[in-house]
């Protein structure tokens, strides 16, 4: 296929990148709320486990209750993290899931044909005049001429655009001014045995 002309397909689309990481960026603070609310919960949860662990612990012996008292504290630890993992990796899917609807609404919105128009004429300005164009039942166009293609549905510009910034959604599970892991190694150590 022929490589197609990237700068002007962003500079096109740089209106509807921005509103969709708007509605993303809005979406993304009602997530986080509710992220850092069950993670404050989990680590609640962790903490009251260890330290009713430690107490019994305490209770059986000095010695016994040292080496049983470092793995079940150990246990703890992992089942919390477990738990916390499972509740930030709900929370990106449900951020991506919700930024990909919020894009695709704006096909039954009233400024959707100006839109529409726009799409057409970057096909037009990328792939010419005898672009084949088919409409996307969801919202957006594809247009094929001879081996090219440009896929402009809303779906696949929502994607798109969600994976540009993937890597700053690290930040919502991290404290201000540290550095954290983001979803993509997320979902890479839920699934990594142990």
């Amino acid at each position: 296929m022929t490589v197609l002309d990237n700068d002007r397909a962003r500079a096109a689309l740089a209106p509807l990148v921005t509103e969709l990481l708007r509605r993303a960026t809005a979406d993304a603070g009602q997530v986080r709320a509710d992220a850092q609310a069950a993670v404050g919960a989990a680590l609640a949860s962790a903490e009251s486990t260890a330290k009713t662990i430690e107490s019994g612990a305490t209770a059986a012996g000095e010695a016994h209750a040292t080496a049983d008292l470092a793995a079940e504290r150990a246990h703890a630890r992992r089942t919390g993290r477990s738990e916390i993992l499972a509740v930030q990796s709900d929370a990106y899917r449900q951020l991506r899931a919700e930024a990909i609807a919020a894009v695709q609404r704006i096909g039954t919105e009233a400024e959707y044909p100006l839109l529409h128009n726009r799409l057409r004429t970057v096909v037009s300005e990328l792939l010419g005049p005898e672009a084949v164009i088919t409409d996307d039942p969801s919202g957006g166009i594809v247009a094929v001429t001879g081996d090219r293609l440009v896929d402009l549905r809303l779906s696949t510009i929502a994607t798109r655009a969600i994976e540009r910034v993937e890597p700053e959604l690290g930040e919502l599970w991290t404290p201000a001014g540290t550095v954290g892991r983001g979803p993509a190694q997320l979902e890479s150590s839920i699934t990594r045995p142990r």
